[in-house]
């Protein structure tokens, strides 16, 4: 199969041929759009490396506002910094009450009803 297409090419008619002008044009329209989608590429793994870089949790995160997303009986979850925590409380808490950061053991936050 690959010898008869390479003998196609070589023997084929002059129809198939492209021009010059042609064969340019597209030339600097493929290296365009590889450089466009090289250039996205770079910019979404830069994203992506600085997201996973960032720490998920500081000690500033403690003492800080959230909001309960549902009932924390003695797990729910909140809503902190526009990210969804998995939290936990002693004490039960209704969804949509504001709750104060006190720690975090693993992916879960230690809540506690603010006031």
């Amino acid at each position: 199969m690959i010898i008869g297409s390479v003998l196609l090419v070589t023997i084929g008619s002059p129809e198939w041929f492209t021009p010059a002008d042609y064969e340019t044009d597209a030339l600097i329209t493929l290296f365009a759009l590889a450089i466009v989608f090289g250039l996205f590429f770079v910019f979404a793994i830069s994203k992506v490396a600085e997201a996973r870089r960032r720490p998920t949790y500081s000690a500033k995160m403690e003492a800080e506002v959230a909001e309960a997303l549902d009932r924390i009986d003695p797990r729910g979850h909140v809503m902190y910094n526009g990210e969804y925590w998995a939290a936990e409380a002693e004490e039960p808490i209704e969804a949509g009450e504001m709750v104060e950061v006190v720690g975090k053991e693993r992916m879960v936050l230690k809540v506690r009803r603010r006031g």
